[in-house]
């Protein structure tokens, strides 16, 4: 496959997840606004508290598998589908240990109380783990549609069942049961529809010693990285009131909403990139478009976001978390900086090179416990937001400078000046309309679209820019 094919292969999968997002996001979006005025603030708290120890949790189901699997079968495409086969049957054996121990945790919390029965009825979904494989499989073989499908028709159910059980019952463990039974849908149904997918193979018994040697590093660097994200709402939930908890967990769900755009773009460039890896030039070139993406969408929603933060506060999580919008602002920033910093590792990680990614999440969740536990009982909820923005800077720096020797990285970041460049004068132009929201968006949004026009930046992988194209060439040929 050319390395032009393999660009549009890319992009496809991309503009698929992102469209999968958009729903996704919408949906959670709406349930998340139904959530926050359907139960207490200290109800919601707890939620989101629980919810970050769940996700720490996945990420240890996790453990590297999907990242080892998209690589690996990239790379051998002919043995796809005993690659597959082992990877599930691997990752289920440590999703069923943890889904155990996370349901004992659940019982020595107490049982009777709300955040022991919040992770008691998480639990389940951390069983089905080993399904989630099947996720690489379609991102490797760029056969997103497929599970594009799976998760908007999942999100859609989820949304329904979000809504009819937080007005009929106003319970934040109702709302965690259906969270965790959407999962166990989701991931199943695509772990069975990626084995059919593949085909029957015969046990792959001969790579598995192989395989766990590469996916044990990256796991244990993804779940320190997934730890220090995650800490700073278990530490505050701890220590700070109520309602500075409710406050950061909604300022970081809003976050959490943008930074994920990113996260869909790396994993569906990881097989290209781990397929031309032996081609520095075709990898430079794909990286090149991978800035090119991501300067263009991710940047602009993180700096509108920072600009129009207490619209989007009460927009999205109503109007009692108005007060969240100083935090968001600050995690925005971290999100352009978590951005280049997805890249860079997702780069390290199609080269192999996994011990400085481990050296660097270490140094990070150090960091980020540490100033936690020491500056949240004297700062409160901004210092969970500063202390987070400082280690993705680290982790970040880390990272390119690791790649930085190995790759001409420098060169590739150019593509980024001029998106950057159309995403401050529109930062300009709704800051000036910052206290007339209705209006200030879509002028900035205007703005954005018709700077990407004027500078000619806008990727040309894109839907926009393939109409931009046709309309110039109809104007130039007549009717």
């Amino acid at each position: 496959m050319t390395t032009a094919q393999l660009t549009r292969d890319v992009a496809a999968s991309s503009m698929a997840l992102l469209v999968r997002r958009v729903s996704v996001l919408a949906t959670t979006a709406v349930s998340t606004a139904v959530i926050a005025r359907a139960v207490t603030a200290a109800d919601y708290g707890t939620l989101q508290s629980s919810l970050a120890a769940w996700t720490v949790a996945l990420s240890i189901c996790e453990f590297g598998f999907g990242a080892v699997l998209s690589r690996e079968i990239a790379r051998r495409s002919q043995d796809h589908s005993s690659l597959l086969r082992m990877g599930l049957e691997l990752q289920g054996v440590l999703g069923v240990a943890v889904a155990g121990v996370f349901a004992a945790v659940a019982v020595v919390v107490g049982s009777s109380s709300a955040q022991g029965l919040m992770l008691l009825v998480l639990a389940p979904s951390l069983a089905v783990a080993g399904f989630s494989g099947g996720r690489s499989y379609f991102l490797a073989t760029f056969q997103t549609r497929r599970l594009v499908r799976i998760d908007v028709i999942v999100a859609a159910a989820q949304l329904a069942a979000v809504i009819a059980v937080a007005l009929s019952t106003h319970s934040a463990i109702a709302i965690a049961a259906v969270s965790s039974a959407a999962v166990v849908l989701n991931t199943v149904w695509v772990g069975l529809a990626a084995r059919r997918a593949a085909g029957r193979s015969a046990r792959y018994v001969a790579g598995w010693p192989t395989f766990l040697r590469q996916v044990v590093p990256l796991g244990i660097s993804s779940v320190i990285s997934r730890v220090y994200v995650s800490a700073d709402l278990i530490i505050l939930a701890a220590i700070a009131t109520e309602s500075e908890v409710a406050w950061y967990a909604g300022a970081t769900k809003i976050y959490a909403f943008l930074n994920t755009m990113t996260a869909l773009v790396v994993a569906a460039a990881l097989p290209g990139l781990a397929s031309l890896i032996d081609d520095r030039e075709a990898v430079m070139r794909l990286t090149r478009r991978i800035f090119s993406w991501i300067a263009t969408t991710v940047l602009p929603a993180f700096v509108l976001c920072a600009v129009f933060a207490p619209t989007a506060c009460e927009v999205v999580l109503g109007p009692n978390f108005r007060q969240a919008s100083g935090l968001l602002v600050i995690l925005s920033a971290t999100g352009i900086v978590s951005t280049f910093g997805q890249i860079f590792g997702t780069l390290l990680t199609a080269s192999g090179v996994v011990r400085p990614m481990l050296y660097q999440n270490i140094a990070g969740a150090v960091l980020n416990i540490g100033a936690n536990v020491v500056l949240v009982p004297h700062y409160g909820a901004r210092a969970c937001a500063v202390v987070t923005l400082l280690t993705e800077v680290l982790v970040c720096a880390g990272s390119f400078w690791t790649l930085k020797r190995r790759l001409s990285i420098t060169r590739q970041l150019r593509v980024v000046v001029r998106p950057a460049a159309v995403t401050a004068v529109a930062a300009v132009a709704a800051l000036l309309l910052a206290e007339i929201p209705w209006l200030g968006v879509p002028v900035a949004s205007l703005t954005l679209l018709l700077g990407f026009r004027l500078f000619a930046c806008w990727p040309e992988e894109f839907p926009l820019q393939r109409l931009f194209r046709r309309r110039a060439q109809m104007s130039t040929t007549g009717p």
